[in-house]
């Protein structure tokens, strides 16, 4: 389910009992989410809130005995109906104790990224943090994030709890703006301040410069070198080896007296990260007046997006080269910026307002939070062809690796016939924009949807996302922005719309070259497949449906009760949907039937979901699901199916579950 996003005030005076805020390990190290934190706590503090600030000994966020002896024991000595408010570093990977505790504590998450979006970890890693801060974030009555990206992403967890956004503050807000740097620096003074470490991405901007040797600069890079040690001496050897060791100085962590003097002697500012949950940072740089350069990873598409920054694509390096040359080789454009930078300046807000914004928004999380639950649950239920977008983003990965490749590739050949008239796609039923996606991003390489050129396995066209949903179209503008496959050269429309069989020609394109669809049909009646086959027809349009539930899934090791909930989810899949009766399993025959009947040539292939322990999230939401249609099926049976859940999701958590889903992928073209 999609977090509910909660609006706070920040005029409330009222004085309420101490809140406790637990971080992992020492609460006073040199990271921007620890600033956060201790800025945050002081403000309240000088607001009247008392809290305590604690950090808690262990491994975070692996989650070693001691951090979860530690985290145990910090939420058993609170008392009960207590404000405890949890760093998502402290809580992402520690699930068990939030659990032990959840009903007689009210817990709030402080988020600053998702675990799982950290660079450098294996695929077995990343699902393995998404799965734990899954379970985590189930158990807080509220969710507070440092940017709208992060909230927005929290969707792919399932949360259901009110979400609130409070953006950092800076100590410099409203104080006289610096004096102004020399127009012409001898030597310009890059400056970087982050820590040592891949996320990061101090390597990629050593790289860009490196191609600049004929520009005077020198590099001063302000962070630890031993929270990532091995990223740092690979550093240290990539200077070296570049030859550039008299152009850089590596200072790691500063005291704040010399941070002080390293951010007066600076002319620009470069942060090369590659995702950011805020990107604090930036806002200091600009409270010192100082020009930025910054990629646009997590965040910092919008939080980076102001005057007095250059932006650049995450992790383009040749990118990064272009924007760092075209401020060295002109005194204007790094003076243009500067002026830029000080008007931004005027902008930034103080710690006391972060402050009062986070005072409300907690208390708007411990007093909403079980209400917001309750209607969100409400508002899915009352519309049963409704989906989440955390459901179709957990989804993809698998969905993306299963389709039949050769049908796909087979809809983008009839595309590139249509050439050099630009095609037109209509996409309907398209959710959070995978279909789109599957075609055109750089992830589909891993499943062979690519030429072996490296091109993209479609061409060039407009698409027309259709979805009744307005949110979930919001969300697949905003990932089809942010991906590898955003094109300037592809034009894409989206457009609310619910369909039903008697007016497809009334709210959809004359001419579509290709029609498309992913896991849609078996959600839909007879009557909508016929309009459906009798429309496309009509544009003399491609056909690709890909994804249809079949109607079998397995699981290795067996169940003694697998056929039987098979049979109750079956029964479930042809239940009403809004429309009439869904056809469940039978839709891809019945559409093949449909397109036949109108002259298509129809081509069918498997395209089952084989789900293993890298899958585990998606195999406990599928079980959720199974179980709740089993229920609405078969609520007297409510004991035996109960039991065989938690049998399925005990193997889950166990890496011991193999998931087989069947699906079904249909290709179709007009005869002559």
């Amino acid at each position: 389910m999609s977090p509910g996003r909660v609006t706070v005030a920040s005029s409330d005076t009222r004085v309420e009992q101490a809140w406790t805020l637990l971080v992992p390990g020492d609460p006073g190290q040199r990271t921007g989410g620890y600033a956060y934190v201790r800025e945050v706590a002081s403000s309240l503090r000088s607001l009247g809130q008392a809290i305590e600030l604690k950090g808690l000994p262990g491994r975070f966020p692996e989650g070693d005995e001691e951090a979860v002896q530690a985290m145990e024991q910090a939420l058993a000595a609170l008392p009960d109906g207590a404000i405890v408010v949890l760093d998502g570093l402290a809580m992402g990977g520690l699930p068990a104790p939030l659990e032990n505790h959840s009903s007689r504590l009210s817990m709030i998450a402080l988020v600053h990224h998702a675990l799982a979006d950290e660079s450098g970890l294996d695929a077995a890693s990343r699902e393995h943090y998404f799965r734990t801060e899954r379970r985590a974030l189930g158990c807080v009555q509220g969710v507070i994030t440092t940017s709208a990206h992060t909230a927005e992403g929290l969707g792919r967890f399932g949360v259901t709890a009110p979400v609130c956004v409070v953006e950092p503050g800076v100590a410099y807000a409203g104080t006289e703006p610096p004096e102004p740097a020399p127009a012409k620096p001898e030597v310009v003074r890059i400056l970087c301040v982050a820590t040592l470490s891949a996320r990061k991405a101090q390597h990629q901007l050593v790289a860009a410069l490196g191609q600049l040797r004929g520009q005077s600069w020198h590099c001063t890079l302000a962070g630890s070198t031993t929270r990532q040690a091995d990223y740092a001496e690979a550093l240290r050897s990539q200077i070296e080896k570049l030859g550039l060791s008299h152009q850089f100085t590596l200072t790691g962590e500063l005291g704040e007296a010399d941070m002080q003097q390293v951010w007066q002697q600076a002319d620009l500012f470069v942060l090369p990260s590659l995702h950011e949950g805020y990107g604090m940072v930036i806002d200091e740089a600009l409270a010192h007046g100082l020009p930025i350069i910054a990629s646009d990873g997590g965040a910092l598409a919008q939080t980076a997006r102001r005057p007095g920054i250059l932006q650049y694509q995450a992790g383009d390096i040749a990118q990064l080269q272009s924007a760092l040359e075209k401020v060295l080789a002109s005194p204007h454009t790094l003076s243009q910026l500067q002026q830029q930078a000080l008007e931004s300046r005027a902008t930034l807000r103080s710690w006391i307002t972060a402050g009062q914004e986070f005072r409300s928004a907690v208390r708007a999380c411990a007093e909403a939070g079980t209400a917001a639950a309750l209607n969100e649950s409400t508002r899915s239920q009352a519309d049963p062809s409704r989906f989440e977008d955390s459901w179709l983003q957990l989804r993809e990965p698998a969905d993306h690796r299963s389709r039949d490749h050769k049908l796909t590739a087979a809809a983008a050949q009839w595309l590139r016939q249509k050439e050099p008239h630009e095609p037109l796609v209509l996409d309907l039923g398209c959710g959070s924009g995978s279909n789109y996606r599957y075609f055109y991003s750089a992830s589909a390489g891993a499943y062979s949807a690519r030429t072996g050129n490296g091109t993209p396995l479609a061409p060039d066209a407009r698409w027309l996302l259709v979805d009744q949903d307005q949110t979930l179209l919001a969300v697949a503008r905003r990932l089809n922005e942010e991906g590898d496959c955003y094109a300037e050269s592809r034009q894409i429309r989206y457009q609310v719309c619910r369909l039903t069989s008697s007016d497809f020609p009334r709210q959809l394109p004359d001419r579509p070259d290709l029609i498309t669809a992913s896991a849609l049909i078996d959600l839909v009646t007879a009557p909508w497949l016929q309009a459906l086959a009798r429309y496309a027809n009509s544009a003399r349009a491609g056909l690709l449906v890909t994804l249809s539930y079949a109607g079998d899934f397995s699981f290795s090791p067996a169940h003694p009760d697998d056929s039987w909930l098979l049979e109750l989810v079956n029964r479930h899949q042809q239940s009403d949907k809004g429309e009439g009766k869904a056809l469940g399993p039978h839709a891809p025959r019945r559409l093949q039937q449909e397109l036949e009947a109108e002259g298509y040539h129809v081509q069918l292939g498997d395209s089952p979901w084989h789900l293993d322990k890298q899958d585990q999230a998606l195999q406990a939401a599928l079980v959720d699901g199974w179980k709740t249609a089993a229920l609405d099926q078969s609520p007297d049976d409510a004991r035996r199916i109960t039991l065989w859940a938690e049998a399925r999701q005990k193997a889950i958590a166990a890496g011991q579950l193999g998931i087989t889903v069947s699906h079904v992928d249909l290709f179709a073209t007009p005869g002559a």
